[in-house]
Parts: structure tokens; sequence; C-alpha cells
């Protein structure tokens, strides 16, 4: 079906905006042949993907759906290509692009004079909860020592709500988290190929930490994030979408990319050298083996895997030594006690940990308020940290920050989602619940441990994502299930 005018008027705008980001971008750094192939490789791309939507997804669509759309596209990559400050405020794509969404929705619903997006709410809890969780952060502000900080971290909080609220009112069919799904994996061959880039040439981003290290660490990849756990984590969360598009995808080709996928993101986290990542996808992997293939599966995967690994153990064993070597070090160091030192890495988390339960507990439960930790750390610790004040540990940044309330909720919701989608899982055996569910599933437990990693995760875009991805997908499949008459999932 052909589009009408003001759709193609509409659709061309969007191409010359998605340009003229690229443009922007490739002004922000030095201008050479590599660049310019680059540049142009990301040109080509967001016009495939442009295409891919109108003529796969967008057909029948609003035009606040496929703003939408491009606003989750646009989150993989925040502030990384295209950055203004006005003011003390950084404007990016995402940032104008999820604003135009919010104002196209209200616009509807002025429109129609009601709630048309949240009829078919079925989690309103959660909704609630995270309402809670915004008001609660607003009262914390009275007992703040960092005012401007807290209204920092409760803007990137309200953001993060956002992209679960828009989530589960837009994204209201299966079709729609096919797409999501696409989008990831698409996203995620686009951020491991700058992560090659940055590996094996040792170009990286003006955002990225390691343009201003030493040429020894100059191969540590970041991709499009400042720092390399924050790419870590999102290569460990993003590992069994990959996994999942290799075992469940329809067509040799996915299946390619699935593998291929899965594949290069464990050589980049090995590369990142983030230990919790390590983890993370080691148990992510077991329970994927263990729960989610049955036995015919488990006996070809073991085959499958057994023989190119005894292979490449055979060719390139004195390599493997120094691989293995390295891993068992990195790992080792994770224990109590192993840190390297004093002032070892695991040994000045012990004691940011040990002084984010002493600041809870002088604050009765109640938090110390959001953005505030840092603060804490520097002026009120009363264990060493060796001038590092960041508390590196996403539960316990919650925890410390909000209090006992807000982290029991968070810790419910995602048992809720687990359950959940472990039940959409067993009941429903359809292909595409299938390559959502498994992928849900593994990176939720693989999201446990990895987001410990980065610095913060609450401005990180990735995990709002990831969590407003399954949040949306037990939505719909609760609205399914009350449609038929059956139990809700």
């Amino acid at each position: 079906m052909l589009v009408n005018k003001s759709q193609t008027f509409i659709q061309i705008i969007l191409a010359c905006f998605i340009a003229a980001v690229l443009g922007y971008a490739s002004m922000k750094v030095e201008v050479n042949l590599l660049y310019g192939a680059a540049a142009l490789l990301l040109l080509i791309l967001a016009l495939f993907v442009i295409t891919f939507y109108i003529v796969c997804f967008w057909r029948n669509r609003g035009w606040d759906y496929r703003i939408y759309a491009l606003t989750i596209a646009s989150s993989f990559i925040g502030a990384a290509l295209v950055s203004v400050k006005v003011a003390s405020i950084s404007i990016f794509p995402f940032r104008i692009l999820i604003a135009f969404t919010w104002l196209l929705v209200i616009i509807e619903m002025i429109k129609r004079r009601q709630l048309t997006y949240f009829r078919d709410v079925n989690v309103k809890w959660v909704f609630y909860y995270f309402i809670f969780w915004i008001l609660y952060g607003l009262v914390a502000m009275n007992w703040s020592a960092q005012p401007i900080e807290t209204v920092k971290e409760l803007i990137f909080l309200g953001t993060g709500i956002s992209l679960v609220i828009l989530t589960v009112a837009l994204l209201r069919d299966e079709k729609s988290y096919i797409e999501f799904f696409t989008i990831w994996i698409v996203m995620g061959i686009l951020l491991i190929g700058i992560g090659l880039v940055n590996n094996l040439l040792q170009i990286h981003l003006p955002i990225s930490r390691i343009t201003e290290v030493s040429a020894y660490q100059k191969h540590i990849p970041t991709s499009v994030f400042v720092n390399e756990n924050d790419f870590g984590s999102f290569l460990a969360i993003s590992f069994f979408f990959f996994v999942s598009l290799a075992k469940n995808g329809k067509r040799i080709i996915y299946n390619l990319i699935g593998a291929m996928g899965a594949l290069l993101s464990v050589y980049l986290i090995v590369e990142t050298n983030s230990r919790a990542n390590y983890i993370a996808v080691a148990l992510g992997a077991v329970f994927w083996f263990l729960f989610l293939l049955n036995r015919r599966q488990k006996m070809a995967f073991t085959l499958l895997a057994a023989i190119p690994f005894i292979g490449i153990l055979f060719v390139l064993r004195s390599r493997l030594d120094n691989i293995f070597l390295n891993l068992s070090s990195q790992i080792t160091s994770l224990l109590p006690g192993n840190g390297g030192g004093a002032a070892g890495s695991v040994d000045i988390r012990e004691n940011l940990l040990r002084n984010a339960r002493t600041f809870i507990e002088n604050s009765f439960g109640f938090g110390i308020s959001p953005g505030n930790v840092e603060f804490y750390m520097k002026n009120f610790g009363v264990y060493d940290t060796h001038q590092d004040y960041n508390i590196h540990n996403w539960w316990a940044e919650i925890f410390v920050h909000y209090g006992l309330l807000i982290f029991t909720g968070y810790i419910l919701l995602f048992i809720f989602l687990f359950i959940s989608l472990y039940k959409i899982k067993r009941t429903i055996r359809t292909n595409h619940t299938k390559l959502i569910t498994e992928a849900l599933l593994c990176s939720i437990l693989v999201f446990i441990f990895s987001s410990i990693s980065p610095n913060s995760f609450m401005a990180l875009n990735y995990n709002w994502l990831f969590l407003a991805f399954a949040v949306g997908y037990v939505n719909l499949h609760s609205n399914k299930a009350q449609h038929i008459g059956g139990k809700n999932v």
C-alpha cells in the first residue's frame, strides 16, 4: 500500500533529520578517509533502517508509534555522536525524540478526550510503583545534601520511567515487540562494529575515556559509551538476544547473524576486562542450557560446541593458555582479599558497600536522597575507599539513595517479570514468543550481575529500555490471556 503525501513528506523530514545528525557528527571528529567511510556506512545503514521500517513495520501505524520506534533506536546511541549544550542541559536526538513522542501522545489524548493509550494496561501496579518512586524522590529532596544532584538524578529517573510507560502505551501487539527485538539486534550490531573499530584500529569516539589514556590501553573498546564497563554490561545483556536469534531464527541468515553477534559480544566483553560481566554471562548460559533447551537440543549443542572447541584448543593452545590465565586471574581477584592489595578494586568496592550500609542505617532505612552517595562517601565515609567515591553497584545505589521501600519494590518487580516471562515461555510456544521470552529471561539473570559493573546505571538508556521491553511484553500477554478468558500471566 502506498503512503499518502503527508506520510511521504514526514518521511523526507525524518531522512533529512538523520542525515543532518550524521553530518553534524562527522564534523565533530577529525575528517579523513576512515571517518568518511564510517560516516557513509552509518548513512547507508540509517537509510536502510528507515526503508525497512516503512516496508515491514510502519504500514497502518500512527506517527506517535513511528517516532517512538526512532526514539528506541536513538536511545542506544545517546549523546555519543551528537550533543549540544544549552545552558547546563545536553540536547541530543534521543531527548528530542522522546519529548516529541510525549507531545504526540498528549495531543492524541486531548483530541479523543480519553486515556486511549492506557486502556489495556494490566500491569497497573508497575505504573503505580514508578509514580511512587518519582514522588518519593521529590520528597527526599527535603533532606538532600546536594539538591542540584538530586534534581539531575530525578530527570534521569523520569526519562527512564517514560520509556517504560510509552512502551506499554504504544506497543500493543506482537509485531511491535518483534520490531523492538529487531531494533535491539540492529543497534547491537552497530555498537559491536564501533567496539571492534575501537579494539582493532584503536580509534575512539570523543565521548570515550580511552581517548585520554596511555597507549597500552587504547585497545579497550567503549563503543558509544564513556567507559568500558558500560559497554561490557550492554554486551552482556545483548548476548542472549543474539543467542535467541541464533537458536530461534527462521532463516539461516538470522541464525548466522545471531551466532556471529554472540561470539563477537563475548570477544569484546573479554577485551573490556569487565569481570562482573564474565560471571553474568556464565550464569545466564547455565540457565539457558539447563532450562531453555530440551534433551535433544542439549546433546546437539554440546556436540556442536565441542568439535570447534577441540579444534581451536589444538591449533591455538599457546594463545588460549594466556587467555585462560588472564581470565582466571581476573575472576580470582573478585574474591575477598584478592583485590590487588590494600587499594585493590574489589577491596575498595567492599568498603564502598560497607559505607552504604552505614548510611542506610543512619537514615533509618529512608535513604540519603537521590544523587547524594558520592558526597556522603567523600565526607562521611567510615571505611577507606582510597578517594573512589562512586558506589559501582546499581542495586546498592537504589538502596542507599531511595531506601528500603523503593529497593524492595524494585526486587519484587524483577521477580514478577521473571516468573511472568517463564510462564509465557511455558504456555505459548510460537516461534516469535520463544525468540523474545528466551532473550528476556536470560538477560534478566544477566542484568542482576552486569548492573554492578558500570559507575551508575541510572543514566544508561539500555537499562530502562530493557526494563521497558520486559514490562511491555508481559503486559501484552496479560491482555491476551484476559481477552481469551484465561488467567493473567
